[in-house]
């Protein structure tokens, strides 16, 4: 990059066409098989708040000269990240723009906490990257002295059994990833805090231990950043403008970044840049709108957390940070003296205060409802309730409506890259962030799996719901999960008064399963149902499911999809498009005809599971489960089932006609109601593996045998990209028969061989048919001898070995 130009190939879920650059049009990009067909070569800049790959006009280039030896160096820990790793990458032009001064946003008034245990594959990937960066990468560069890390263990706390088995699941996994972590019973765990908690007053059953986890000093860990990578940092320079123009996509118009302006020393200045990673934290709508973007999913509310006076037995680099996630608080030693906080059941909501937020904002705290913690706090350790606070801290801090943060590239400004809304977990996720940012802006795609952090997981419906976000995003902060969805189609009522068991999918509210049992219970009662580890087959949801998976076998189910995205993809070049988006041979179709296919990534990742039905050269009504998108369409007929019978799926209008077409088919004795419990039951009871669910973007087809998708005249560049994977990648996808029927496998269980954890359990299901627990798992190849697949292994379930058979996934959807 820099002086010369280089190829860049850039993913994204909305695909493009065409670009115009340089006065001409130019092929840029398809995704898909054709996706080194659409290339061109541009200069590509990037900008957290911008940060870029600076082609600058006039004066500024210079300031950046002269910049880098007056400097004073600090940082917002997400934009530093993400600026170190691409300097690490090989692209040394990055500069960081700021408002003011940098950590002077969210990142200053951090706790720092660094937990790596969390139940999910991504997580864990992302939490383990920033725990290497902060006690060790950093330091072995030069001009690094410290980074601000204290190793001084991370604990969990429990007080019930449930809350052991959530943390005999956790342990499990961390011996597959080689996380040191102990379970402690009651006794070793008051050991470990001595004299904080007294044995016989406290009513905790045990802990999960991690001694290799910490904290970081949020300060000196943005500084070894900008040192580490010798990041120009722009502070006092303001964002005033960013330019972009049109181009095309599919099925819509969108626009590119083409240009930044900015006010430094007094002066406007404008920076060429083709890419924008807004990271500005509880700014980041603000920045937005600057590209034309009306609305993203993010929510600013007030954080805090109190310092209390000196405690006796409190020691700085011994005493562990503390989770209690029934009472929900956290501590963190601050010297000699306790650092608590927590997430209050109502808190307050400051999204229309942001733009008149300064740097470095602070509120009163609001001892009424930050009173529930200290509350909570004194019962867990009474001395607490005998010490006094010496300060407290009460900031802006930004929240999602599913809390997880906004990654990834704006699905209408081409070249806009979210890193936002992180949830109060940014510095633990930030060394991972700013990796795979990195990854993805520089080759298209990130190197794991991050569509539960896409934001192109909210659709527009969603994101500019206001009221939906507002609420969605209280109940996340407090509850973490929604009751207050936004869309049901004419059925909702109709459904609900036979039994309907909603939940959200995508918002959008999907029956779930049908109680069989008259008298309703409320939406709590409903979710407490499900907050157990061992259901009995003498349960409410038990007995619907299986007797919704028995209708299906034995005589008909009727399943509402509504959630699934519907396209309607029409024109005189429909063909073209749609054939390179898809590895599959889709100009070799019938008319009216239907096959399944795949969106795949700049690498052959499955990004997408795609059901495409051709109606003619020219019109194509194609079908993605598990994406947040709905349109309306005429009615259409199509032959495809995805569970183990010959089915039908019914396109028609959301309006009136629905509700004469359901009772219609519904009062057939022989048809039962079914959800997607069941539905998802019986898919995988048929091997029928979901694309971005089950298959994730590092999967390649090759991986589950159903690369008889690719057509032969496509399938060398997969093929290249199958062979450029490394040895530490290649992995084999497994169906696991539990000997024990009975054992509840909730996913992530590490997978044993031969004394040694050689893969781990992805996702779990019950068939109703066999009468038994089964699971889809993977094994990785560095872990075996020849790459031969044991046929018995053990699954490690809430900390107990059971024997399961094990065959290789051939899915049945070839």
């Amino acid at each position: 990059m820099g002086e010369t130009n280089k190829e860049y190939i850039q993913e994204s879920a909305v695909p493009r066409r065409w670009e115009t650059h340089g006065g001409e049009d130019v092929p840029v990009y398809a995704q898909g098989v054709n996706g080194h067909l659409f290339r061109g070569v541009v200069e590509q800049t990037f900008i957290p708040y911008a940060i870029s790959y600076a082609s600058c006009i006039g004066p500024f280039k210079k300031l950046c000269q002269e910049h880098i030896k007056k400097s004073e160096h600090r940082g917002g820990v997400i934009g530093l990240s993400t600026a170190y790793h691409l300097n690490e990458l090989g692209y040394n032009n990055v500069i960081v723009i700021e408002r003011d001064e940098i950590t002077s946003g969210t990142t200053w008034h951090t706790n720092g906490l660094v937990w790596r245990l969390r139940p999910s594959e991504t997580d864990i990937n992302l939490l383990s990257r920033t725990h290497e960066l902060v006690s060790k990468r950093l330091l072995s560069h030069s001009g690094v002295d410290a980074t601000g890390w204290i190793n001084n263990g991370g604990l969990f706390l429990a007080h019930n059994t449930a809350r052991m088995q959530e943390y005999q699941r956790l342990h499990g996994m961390s011996k597959y990833y080689g996380i040191e972590s102990y379970i402690l019973d009651k006794s070793q765990t008051i050991d470990l805090l001595k004299p904080l908690i007294d044995e016989k007053t406290s009513d905790l059953t045990g802990g999960l231990y991690s001694p290799n986890d910490g904290f970081v000093d949020p300060h000196m860990y943005c500084s070894a950043l900008i040192k580490a990578a010798n990041i120009q940092v722009f502070s006092k320079c303001r964002l005033i403008a960013i330019n972009t123009s049109d181009c095309f996509s599919l099925n819509t118009r969108q626009r590119k970044v083409n240009k930044l302006s900015v006010q430094y020393n007094g002066l406007r200045h404008d920076i060429e840049t083709s890419v924008v990673v807004n990271s500005s934290g509880v700014w980041a709508p603000i920045v937005a709108k600057l590209a034309g973007i009306d609305n993203i999913p993010q929510e600013t509310m007030e954080h805090s957390y109190v310092i209390t006076e000196p405690i006796e037995g409190v020691v700085h680099n011994k005493t562990p940070n503390i989770r209690d996630h029934d009472l929900s608080i956290a501590f963190r030693v601050s010297g000699k003296s306790l650092c608590i906080g927590g997430y209050e059941p109502d808190p307050v909501l400051i999204s229309h205060k942001i733009s008149t937020l300064e740097p470095f904002t602070l509120f009163d705290l609001n001892w009424d409802k930050f009173g529930i913690h200290l509350e909570n706090s004194a019962k867990l350790m009474p001395i607490i309730g005998e010490t006094g606070i010496k300060a407290t801290t009460c900031g802006p801090e930004s929240f999602t409506p599913d809390h997880k943060p906004l990654l990834g590239e704006d699905p209408l400004v081409r070249g806009f890259f979210h890193a936002s809304a992180f949830n109060s977990f940014g510095i633990s996720l930030s060394g991972g962030v700013g990796y795979q940012m990195a990854k993805w802006l520089t080759t298209g795609s990130p190197d794991i799996d991050l569509s539960a952090y896409d934001i192109k997981r909210f659709n527009r419906h969603l994101i500019n719901n206001r009221v939906w976000s507002h609420e969605r995003c209280r109940e996340a902060y407090a509850r973490n999960y929604a009751r207050n969805e936004t869309f049901s189609d004419a059925l909702y009522e109709l459904l609900k008064s036979n039994g309907c068991v909603y939940r959200e999918r995508h918002g959008i509210q999907c029956p779930d399963w049908f109680d069989l049992v008259s008298t309703p219970l409320t939406t709590e009662q409903y979710i407490d149902l499900d907050n157990t580890y061992d259901w009995s087959e003498d349960s409410r949801q038990w007995k619907a499911i299986k007797y919704e998976c028995q209708s299906c076998h034995e005589r008909a189910a009727l399943f509402n999809l509504s959630s699934m995205a519907k396209y309607l993809v029409r024109g005189e070049n429909a063909l073209q498009v749609i054939d390179s988006l898809s590895p599959t041979d889709v100009k070799s179709m019938l008319n009216n005809s239907t096959i399944l296919s795949y969106l795949l990534n700049t690498r052959g990742g499955i990004t997408a599971e795609i059901i495409i039905n051709k109606v003619n050269d020219n019109q194509f009504y194609i079908t993605c489960a598990d994406i947040s998108t709905n349109h309306a369409m005429k009615m259409r007929l199509i032959r495809f089932s995805q569970v183990s019978h010959t089915g039908w799926e019914l396109h028609l209008n959301n309006g009136q006609h629905l509700k004469t077409i359901y009772n219609k088919i519904i009062a057939n004795d022989l048809v039962a109601n079914a959800g997607y419990r069941a539905y998802e039951s019986l898919k995988n009871e048929n091997q029928w593996l979901s694309g971005c669910l089950d298959m994730r973007s590092e999967d390649m087809l090759w991986d589950v045998g159903l690369d008889t998708h690719i057509c032969e005249h496509k399938r060398k560049q997969y093929t290249d990209y199958k062979d450029m994977r490394s040895e530490d990648q290649n992995k084999h996808y497994v169906w696991i028969r539990p000997e024990n029927k009975r054992p509840i496998v909730c996913g992530l269980e590490p997978i044993w061989s031969d004394s040694q954890a050689i893969g781990f359990v992805r996702k779990n299901f019950y068939s109703h048919k066999s009468q038994r627990m089964l699971a889809f798992g993977l094994i990785y190849d560095k872990f075996l001898k020849n790459s031969n697949i044991p046929s018995s292994v053990e699954i490690e379930i809430f900390g107990n070995l059971y024997q399961a058979k094990v065959d290789k996934v051939v899915c049945k959807q070839t």
